[in-house]
């Protein structure tokens, strides 16, 4: 058999796509939330996405390898030897950085990013916690008479390298405007008020009722039908306002406002608190038998 006919077959044996080796693949598995791009011996090759995974045909051997967010901060940097004909997967994670919160407010705040911290922070404090970096929800609640409520729930973005601080809010909620009806009167009335029935006050009980702000229709009428009052009444923000029927069917009607919420001062030595804020009362208006004096 002739030499070159048997070279000429054994090359293209070598050639055909079946003898030919596995391509020499890198797999870069971001599992941080933002996109980094990707350096291969110091030139660039790829952009990944964040939570994304990207495959590169590259050449056997030793091979440097950069994963850098757009910022410039580095997430990873290593040197891989690249075998030829197989895969290497490189997994990217979330680097730690540091949150702080502070709580400017007067109220205590249970605060979570996710991790369940449940922590509770004291007003006027700040506290500072590690996190991993990308985006982080941020839950702060507030304790309150009913129970526990949400205040917010937002994404914070924490970018890697960086610490975040971040300030709570809350605003305190409007102090209830109530009215309040006290009777010694002898008969059972009926409360009237902006003209619906809200209930009955019976001889010598008190009826609390949710009100609206702003001037209100106020009857109190006997079951016969005979008007013991009948006015209008302011209702302010934060304020109790006071409507009592004695016994010879006077009506005195009384406004208390709260004193608004605030930090207690605080007790220094050789220092005297102040006392407290007193509560203003006005007196409304005094009426017998439905007419004004």
């Amino acid at each position: 058999m002739n030499p070159s006919i048997v070279f000429a077959g054994i090359a293209a044996l070598a050639l055909t796509p079946t003898a030919l080796a596995a391509p020499t693949e890198l797999v870069v598995d971001n599992t941080f939330d933002g996109e980094a791009h990707v350096y291969v011996n110091g030139g660039y090759a790829a952009t990944i996405g964040g939570d994304s995974r990207t495959a590169m045909r590259l050449r056997p051997g030793l091979t440097n390898l950069e994963i850098v967010r757009p910022g410039g901060f580095v997430l990873l940097s290593t040197r891989l030897m690249l075998n030829k004909g197989l895969t290497t997967e490189v997994q990217v994670t979330a680097p730690m950085t540091d949150v702080r919160l502070v709580n400017p407010t007067t109220a205590p705040l249970r605060i979570d990013l996710g991790r369940h911290d449940d922590v509770w922070l004291a007003p006027g404090t700040a506290i500072t916690l590690p996190v991993r970096a990308g985006s982080r929800e941020l839950l702060t609640v507030v304790r309150e008479r009913t129970g526990e409520r949400v205040v917010e729930r937002r994404d914070l973005w924490v970018e890697p390298g960086r610490s975040v601080t971040e300030r709570l809010t809350w605003t305190a909620p409007p102090m209830p405007s109530q009215l309040i009806l006290s009777s010694h009167h002898r008969r059972d009335l009926r409360v009237l008020i902006a003209g619906r029935d809200r209930g009955a006050l019976r001889p010598g009980s008190t009826l609390r009722l949710p009100v609206e702000l702003g001037r209100l229709s106020v009857q109190l009428v006997e079951v016969g039908g005979s008007v013991i009052f009948a006015d209008r009444i302011w209702v302010t923000h934060g304020a109790d306002t006071r409507v009592t029927v004695d016994s010879r069917r006077a009506t005195r009607v009384t406004t208390l406002t709260h004193p608004p919420p605030g930090r207690a001062p605080v007790q220094r030595p050789g220092h005297r608190l102040p006392p407290p804020p007193p509560i203003r009362v006005s007196v409304a208006s005094t009426c017998t038998s439905g007419r004004h004096r």
